[in-house]
């Protein structure tokens, strides 16, 4: 078992990829921004593909719902009927920043992703425990619970199938 990274360091990594994704405004940068989250990704181990479905469905919906919802932008690529609720008249600038946005929350969830799975836990809840002990202690409990837990209902629900 590969022991993880400090908590500090990881971090202080992910606040700045995650800070620069949605400060910035060059398309340059979010892309970059979304490839090093992809990289960390890639490298952290144990299981990534529920991260990077959860990032790639909850990016490309938002690319796909921003040019229903906003109202902006001067080249009209589709000119549809407007309504109280959904605007199906669809401008380049609404998908140029429904794809800006779908990249950054792609970016953050592929962090968060490759964040949980690179630090080392026990030394993220001790420096939990430092800022509130209560919720740490909670958090530490469930963590060393939980493969137990899930080992059982494996077993719990694979003996009430054999009846």
């Amino acid at each position: 078992m590969r022991a993880g990274i400090a908590p500090l360091a990881i971090g202080l990594v992910a606040i700045g990829v995650a800070t620069t994704a949605f400060a910035a405004d060059d398309p340059l940068l979010i892309g970059a921004c979304l490839v090093v989250a992809i990289l960390l990704l890639v490298i952290a181990p144990g299981p990534r593909r529920l991260f990077a479905t959860i990032a790639i469905t909850t990016g490309l919906a938002v690319a796909l719902l921003n040019p229903l919802v906003s109202t902006q932008g001067d080249l009209i690529l589709i000119d549809g009927p407007t309504s109280t609720f959904l605007d199906l008249q669809v401008t380049l600038e609404e998908l140029l920043y429904g794809l800006a946005a779908g990249a950054r929350l792609a970016a953050v969830t592929m962090l968060v992703g490759a964040v949980l799975a690179l630090v080392d836990r026990d030394r993220l809840a001790a420096r939990a425990a430092l800022v509130a002990p209560r919720s740490a202690l909670t958090v530490a409990l469930a963590a060393r619970l939980l493969p137990s837990l899930s080992r059982d209902a494996t077993i719990g629900d694979f003996m009430g199938h054999s009846n």
